[in-house]
């Protein structure tokens, strides 16, 4: 495969994206990576201009802000991407979310995984990976439509990893990416 001049990586929380962004960052200088996390400060919106001020200094975007966010990149862009089977993302956020911080629960009336699961659907935090992959992240009501949207969207992907299969999605990474070596630790706990 032919390098890109820039990768993006598609965060979604839960599904081994974290371990996978420390793998993606260890192979990159940090100068070349810019890192575009709402919570930290950057909005989606932000990405052209940094891109215009610093022309060909990034290889490694890393994002939460779903596929959508390639309207604002340029063309020759290679997207990542790591999935996990949906019930078992939506417990492990939630154990993650809820069950660990019990401050969470009250601050945002969830006191069961009843509550968590009709506070998903409220939020638009239902069928995450798919309003995600699809650039739906805002849309009321996903539609069948857009579960097809996903499924083109990821054929052009250079990259789509199983957080079930970690290890063999890392040789797969490895091999699409032309490395010989991936560095890997287990980051944290798996409670599901």
């Amino acid at each position: 495969m032919t390098l890109a001049p820039m990768y993006v990586f598609l965060h979604i929380r839960k599904t081994g994206g974290t371990s996978l962004r420390w793998i993606l960052e260890s192979k990159f200088p940090t100068r070349e990576i810019l890192r575009c996390y709402p919570v930290h400060g950057c909005e989606r919106s932000e990405i052209p201009s940094f891109l215009e001020k610093f022309p060909n200094q990034f290889r490694l975007l890393v994002t939460m802000e779903g596929y959508g966010v390639s309207d604002v990149l340029p063309n020759n862009v290679a997207f990542l991407k790591m999935l996990r089977d949906p019930s078992r993302r939506c417990l492990s956020n939630y154990f993650h979310w809820y069950v660990a911080n019990p401050l969470r629960q009250k601050d945002n009336g969830v006191h069961s995984m009843e509550d968590y699961f009709e506070r998903l659907v409220d939020l638009r935090l239902d069928n995450v990976q798919v309003r995600n992959v699809s650039g739906a992240l805002t849309v009321p009501d996903l539609s069948e439509h857009h579960l097809e949207l996903a499924k083109r969207s990821l054929e052009s992907f250079a990259f789509v990893g199983l957080a079930e299969r970690f290890e063999e999605s890392l040789t797969l990474l490895a091999a699409t990416m032309g490395w010989s070596h991936i560095p890997y630790k287990v980051s944290g706990p798996s409670r599901l």
